[in-house]
């Protein structure tokens, strides 16, 4: 087994002549094959992640199609790996030197340094952090030969640590947030994120008024019974 060629190599005719006389293939063992047979490439395509086009990849006699998305496959092992592996190495292999960060609050960062440690901010305020990536859509800017994303996804935790968002309350979150990136030579150059970081503070606050009223009404028992 061998990759003869990608879909950005072929002209439409010529996929047509290499499609003829396909049928259904089995996604999970061409891709153990594959594996087996190509390892880098399966590192590669990041295919141990799910393929949402799995159930279109074909056979015929000639040639095995895999139907896939490096562009999704990028974003999604990127976002995995940092925000649930915390393999923060991936800043360094992922990002762009010079990235630019829009974020909520007017947030404006310029260079990955400034971009980790902003990130690091919010592991550090929730250590369990977990992320979950919902939805992926991309177009390609054939002018400035770079990939234009919007990626839907959900952050859950607890606020468990002293960070950007003040003393641990415990309080169990959920954030919910789109970012549109820009991608290019196989790095995130720069992105616009937006989620309510308002309702999230307002959230804390709460639950730290409702800690203190707890331990006001504790010390008034405490000051009845004596």
């Amino acid at each position: 087994m061998y990759l003869e060629c990608t879909c950005s190599q072929n002209s439409i005719e010529k996929w047509k002549q290499k499609m003829k006389n396909c049928r259904p293939l089995n996604y999970g063992w061409l891709v153990r094959r594959i594996k087996k047979q190509l390892p880098l490439l399966y590192k590669e395509l990041c295919l141990e992640f799910y393929n949402p086009w799995e159930n279109q990849c074909r056979v015929n006699r000639d040639y095995y199609i895999l139907v896939h998305s490096a562009i999704e496959y990028f974003i999604r092992k990127s976002y995995h790996e940092i925000y649930n592996r915390r393999m923060f190495n991936q800043f360094k292999d992922n990002y762009a030197p010079d990235y630019r960060y829009h974020g909520p609050s007017d947030r404006e960062l310029v260079g990955r340094g400034d971009f980790l440690q902003d990130q690091l901010n919010l592991f550090q305020a929730f250590p369990n952090l977990a992320m979950q990536v919902e939805d992926v859509y991309y177009l390609y800017d054939e002018k400035r030969d770079e990939y234009r994303c919007a990626t839907r996804w959900n952050i859950i935790g607890t606020h468990e640590g002293f960070g950007i968002y003040g003393p641990a309350t415990g309080a169990h979150v959920v954030i919910s947030g789109i970012s549109q990136h820009i991608i290019k030579d196989g790095m995130f150059r720069e992105e616009w994120s937006i989620y309510d970081e308002f309702a999230l503070m307002r959230k804390l606050a709460q639950k730290r008024m409702a800690m203190k009223d707890n331990t006001d009404g504790a010390g008034n028992d405490d000051g009845l019974k004596a």
